[in-house]
This record gives C-alpha cells, structure tokens and sequence, in this order.
C-alpha cells in the first residue's frame, strides 16, 4: 500500500485518487461496494492496478476487477495501467495491453 501513497505524493494536486484504504469511510457506508464499483467503472480516468496474486480474490478487489473488466469490455482498455508485483500476469487482463514493470 505504501507504493500506491507514494505515486500519489508525484501526482499534481488537481488529480483526484481513490485509494480504498485512504476511503474506508466511504466502503463502510451501506452502499460502499455500488460506490466502490461506480469509481472504477465509470468515474476513475485512469485506473493503476498494483497487481498481487490475490488481487480479484478479496471483497473490494473482485469489486474493482469485475467493474474495471466490464468498463473495458464496453469500450476499451486504455484506461488501466498494471503494475505487477507477482508473475503471472492474470488472465482476465490481456496480454497486449500496456504492463508497466518495475
């Protein structure tokens, strides 16, 4: 988590983010996850995924890879930016789609 604050710190101040552990009071409400969903799926410009093998497989992350997967197939892609901690890379996220490595 503490690389998502940090990107955050080189971001000029006009760019809104979104990091779910800086929102908690946001998910907590009893309509966090439709909050949660609709920023990755129709609010976020940009969407950077800080992918770890079980990215998808908690609560609030299926949340954001099921609305950012719907997003993309409505449209396109070019919205997300993977950072992957973890190899593989996940299948629902296809292969010729920009990976920024570290």
């Amino acid at each position: 988590m503490s690389f998502a604050f940090e990107i955050e710190k080189h971001l000029p101040s006009t760019v809104k983010t979104f990091i779910y552990a800086d929102k908690q009071e946001v998910l907590v409400s009893k309509d966090g996850p439709a909050k949660f969903r609709n920023v990755f799926k129709n609010e976020a410009r940009i969407v950077v995924i800080l992918y770890r093998s079980n990215y998808g497989n908690t609560q609030y992350t299926s949340i954001e890879r099921d609305a950012v997967a719907a997003r993309a197939f409505e449209t396109n892609w070019n919205f997300v930016i993977l950072i992957p901690f973890e190899k593989p890379i996940p299948d629902w996220y296809p292969s010729t789609i920009f990976i920024l490595t570290q």
